[in-house]
């Protein structure tokens, strides 16, 4: 009989994955064969499942001659995805994330894929935060993927502490921002002046914005009111002194507005309350001090009599004795009218 002959074919294993083939067909010597591979001890004339590697075919014909053959299972390893550069958003809620994959290996040509935006370029732009696929598919049907994470600051918030003017049209207000989220550092831009940390001071009472913005130019604007009490107002109140060089006159102070407690300040010092009694004529000056320091002043002047009391009398005599044409005129000089009399 003719020898043995051995036609072998492989199918080659991919993706790194156990799925190659080695066949093998049989021809020549007498029939009735026996065979076998070997790794595997299959007793047929094809092997499936494989990795890549070397196989040995070996057949026994029916007279008992003896042949072999070597099959090679050769593999095609699949392409690798790898995440080459992440931009993250820079501002909250932004949408100007990248990322950069590369495609290794595998057999051309390779298939790119983002899944989560469909882009199939190596570069996926315009993104927002959050979790990206990138696949990579070669011409086997191989696939790899590679994971990227774009990450955005936090939100960019502003809290803001004022401190009210002490006094009516004063300009001791301020300011203070307190800054959390976006990227440090921070600047400020306020209204109104120049300042540029986060306190801005010197402020009349009114409406103050402030824009904030972070390093990658984030910005936030918040406003706040800065306000004042209103004006201090006192008006004095006096009574006069009722006779000459008396000391029945009095004055009350009249305080609305400004920041209480109030603090009462008279001169000449005769008292710390908001009313003196029992004075002279004279002129009495109060300055009245507020919760905040603020200060006003007036004065008041307690009037009396130009002059005392007194009589001029002009007196006519009876002219015959136990007549009653007698007479007594009185004039008052001084005081102040009208004036009362009474006889005794």
């Amino acid at each position: 009989p003719s020898e043995i002959l051995i036609t072998t074919s492989t199918v080659t294993a991919t993706c790194g994955m156990p799925n190659g083939e080695a066949h093998a067909s049989i021809s020549g010597g007498t029939p009735g064969y026996s065979y076998f591979w070997n790794p595997g001890m299959v007793n047929d004339t094809s092997m499936l499942g494989l990795n890549s590697g070397s196989y040995t075919f070996y057949v026994t014909d029916n007279n008992g001659c003896n042949d072999s053959a070597i099959v090679n299972v050769s593999s095609a390893i699949g392409p690798t995805a790898l995440i080459d550069t992440i931009t993250n958003v820079s501002c909250f809620g932004g949408n100007n994330g990248s990322i950069t994959g590369i495609a290794n290996g595998g057999t051309p040509p390779l298939t790119i894929d983002w899944i989560s935006t469909g882009t199939t370029d190596l570069i996926d732009s315009n993104l927002t935060a959050g979790i990206y696929v990138f696949s990579v598919t070669d011409d086997n049907g191989c696939q790899d993927f590679a994971t990227a994470e774009i990450q955005e600051p936090d939100s960019l918030i502003a809290a803001l502490l004022g401190a009210d003017v002490n006094c009516n049209g004063g300009s001791d207000g301020s300011i203070e921002a307190f800054v959390s989220g976006g990227t440090t550092p921070y600047s400020y831009l306020w209204s109104g002046n120049l300042d540029t940390g986060n306190i801005s001071d010197s402020l009349l009472a009114g409406i103050y914005n402030v824009v904030i913005s972070d390093i990658n130019n984030c910005q936030l604007t918040s406003s706040i009111t800065i306000g004042e009490p209103t004006p201090l107002f006192l008006s004095l109140i006096g009574t006069n002194v009722n006779c000459y060089e008396g000391n029945d006159g009095s004055a009350i102070a009249n305080v609305t507005g400004g920041t209480p407690n109030y603090n009462y300040s008279w001169t000449p010092a005769l008292g710390s309350s908001d009313a003196l009694t029992g004075i002279q004529a004279g002129t009495y000056n109060l300055t009245v001090e507020d919760g905040n320091n603020c200060f006003i002043s007036d004065s008041i002047i307690i009037t009396q009599p130009a002059s005392g009391l007194s009589l001029d009398i002009a007196q006519t005599n009876v002219s015959c004795n136990g007549g009653n044409d007698g007479e007594l005129i009185v004039t008052p000089n001084g005081g102040t009218a009208p004036f009362s009399f009474a006889w005794s």
